[in-house]
């Protein structure tokens, strides 16, 4: 009956032992998961500075020749003003010239 109970003792110490592993691991688990998350976290990051990175030199560069844009068609109004402003000093010349062709009269 001793031996049984030695024998049946020895499965239970090995029992306790693996129970003792495995509370060991799970009390190693908070650690390993900080670890998984502050990858995640640095992943996260540095993706989020790509796409933050991508969306500056997009958007920075609509927004740049936007404005050119506007710039140049701010120039085209202004010269298509100008040439219609000269337009009536080019009329009244060649009305002058249709008028009176033969006048040497300095202009």
């Amino acid at each position: 009956m001793d031996q049984k109970v030695v024998v049946q003792t020895e499965a239970l110490i090995g029992s306790f032992q693996e129970n003792i592993n495995i509370i060991e691991e799970y009390k190693k688990f908070p650690e390993k998961f900080q670890k998984y998350l502050t990858w995640k976290e640095r992943y996260v990051g540095q993706l989020l500075c790509n796409v933050e990175a991508i969306e500056n030199m997009m958007g920075g560069w609509i927004s740049d020749n936007g404005q050119r844009f506007k710039t140049w068609v701010e120039l085209y109004i202004l010269i298509k003003a100008i040439l219609k402003s000269w337009q009536g000093i080019l009329d009244l010349f060649y009305g002058y010239e249709a008028e009176c062709s033969v006048c040497r009269n300095e202009r």
